[in-house]
């Protein structure tokens, strides 16, 4: 569990590290400002260095943010252990640290494997979340283009490929975030040493492997771990009568455009999808108009 950070990093993410045992290991959070809670939740590669721009904005305009690193990346524990990776044990760690935390009438902010992860716990305890900012994720069995393709994400299933691309040539920091992006000149030295750094032995990067392996790839692979937990989320969806702003990247090429109006049939008090010229990193692409349209976003529901 890295601890120590190096100085290219702390300039860009000047924020005070925080720890709490979940589930019998310790999860690193951000605990940032005053006021009605925000969190901000991460997928894969990342962790919360995804949201250093975010916070800001957020606690300036009078929020709490609260972001933590998923067990197994950022600065968070990274036990060698498939169990800890499961959707289920990651949703149970946030409902923990939340509880912890004493966090009421929560804003999710969810990207990636965030949404998953966000939306059971938004199911577990509707009526402790206000509402909901959805980005470049999903919440069903059945996957896109990018996903069912041969190259580049089935091979990150292979037995040798996988492990080989995922933890010993680190390939998703490396190459994929640069790749996920619009805006590829943000995307400099700097920046990837923020993403690489807590990553730094094969071992440590098994949750880069752990997480690919848990989307289901559609109905033919119902052993898989994520698929009957991910489907009993689709199946709630329509029930969850929660406020839902969508932020899309048009041009995102993991989860297209189509599924940001899935999401606004399938939830019931969604707006409206919002499209900007953002790839699957949309955080990186547009951070402060995605700040400022949640902080409209939220200031509405008062309305």
């Amino acid at each position: 569990m890295v601890t120590e950070m190096p100085p290219i990093v702390r300039n860009q993410y000047p924020f005070e590290a925080h720890y709490l045992k979940v589930n019998g290991r310790i999860m690193h959070y951000l605990d940032e400002g005053d006021g009605e809670p925000i969190l901000l939740l991460h997928g894969n590669p990342t962790w919360t260095f995804l949201y250093r721009k975010f916070i800001p904005i957020l606690v300036e305009a009078g929020y709490r943010v609260v972001s933590p690193d998923l067990i197994g990346l950022g600065m968070s524990e990274k036990p060698c252990n498939d169990y800890y990776n499961s959707l289920l044990h990651h949703t149970s760690n946030l409902d923990q640290l939340l509880t912890k935390l004493g966090l009421k009438n929560v804003t999710l902010v969810m990207q990636d494997w965030a949404g998953p992860i966000g939306l059971g716990y938004a199911i577990r305890r509707r009526e402790n979340v206000k509402a909901m900012l959805l980005m470049s994720t999903w919440a069903w069995t059945d996957v896109s283009p990018f996903h069912s393709s041969i190259f580049p994400w089935r091979m990150m299933h292979a037995p040798v490929v996988g492990p080989f691309f995922l933890q010993r040539r680190n390939a998703l920091t490396e190459r994929g975030l640069w790749l996920s992006v619009v805006n590829r000149d943000r995307m400099t030295e700097e920046v990837i040493e923020g993403y690489r750094f807590h990553m730094q032995s094969y071992d440590e990067r098994g949750a880069f492997l752990r997480f690919p392996r848990m989307i289901p790839l559609g109905e033919k692979n119902k052993e898989n771990t994520g698929y009957h937990i991910i489907k009993q989320i689709e199946e709630q969806l329509p029930g969850l009568d929660i406020p839902a702003l969508i932020i899309w990247g048009e041009p995102d090429d993991v989860f297209p455009k189509e599924w940001a109006e899935r999401f606004y049939e399938i939830l019931p008090r969604a707006e409206k999808p919002i499209y900007v010229n953002a790839k699957h990193f949309i955080q990186e692409d547009e951070p402060e108009f995605i700040c400022h349209e949640l902080i409209r976003f939220l200031r509405s529901l008062k309305e």
